[in-house]
């Protein structure tokens, strides 16, 4: 796909340890394509340095949530394609060019599918494969995987399952669920993800 008809939205709490470097990156791999920082009421310079690296930057005046952030990023998005990927720095900017290359017109979306060898934090190992498993029996199929937050999806069919979803954390979940459930045309890339920087905001029990 013509990477002019994405914009890419990364949505930012405190991740003044990557943003930066990683939005240069994606400036270099994508010159002309639409760069989105929502920045999440960050308490750090995370704001100016995605600003310095060449993202159009907005900002929520307090901390809203990821699912939030996102659906900030595609009210303003004006590409008829939408690109969510983290600014922590465990996304490739090699990954997202794939995602990118791979997405065609008959996709509704492109789902970066986490393969063997992907970081993953011992503390939420239980808990991811537990959700995975109950993920795949309500569905009644094997999910790659449900809550990835690198993907390319159509604005125009997200647009209609935006009352469904939340400002939190389960904003990738629910959008999978979704676009599943309507039989949507999903593709799945394999990806692989690194250790982020910086802290997670991610509370397991609570999220």
């Amino acid at each position: 796909m013509d990477s002019q008809k994405v914009s890419i939205i990364i949505p930012v709490y405190n991740e003044a340890e990557a943003i930066g470097i990683f939005v240069h990156g994606l400036r270099a791999r994508f010159p002309y394509t639409e760069i989105i920082v929502v920045d999440d009421g960050s308490h750090d310079n995370s704001r100016s340095l995605a600003d310095q690296a060449g993202a159009r930057v907005l900002r929520h005046s307090n901390n809203r949530g990821y699912g939030a952030s996102l659906k900030t990023g595609v009210r303003a998005a004006t590409q008829p394609y939408v690109v969510f990927c983290d600014g922590d720095g465990q996304h490739s900017v090699g990954d997202i060019s794939r995602l990118v290359d791979y997405a065609t017109d008959d996709h509704d979306m492109e789902v970066g599918a986490r393969a063997d060898g992907s970081h993953i934090a011992r503390r939420r190992f239980f808990g991811k494969m537990v959700l995975h498993q109950f993920a795949n029996f309500l569905m009644g199929q094997k999910i790659p995987d449900f809550n990835s937050g690198l993907r390319v999806v159509r604005k125009e069919a997200l647009l209609k399952y935006f009352h469904l979803m939340p400002d939190g954390f389960s904003m990738s979940t629910t959008m999978t669920f979704a676009f599943m459930k309507s039989r949507r045309n999903i593709a799945w890339v394999p990806i692989t993800v690194v250790k982020r920087a910086g802290k997670s905001t991610v509370r397991q029990l609570r999220h």
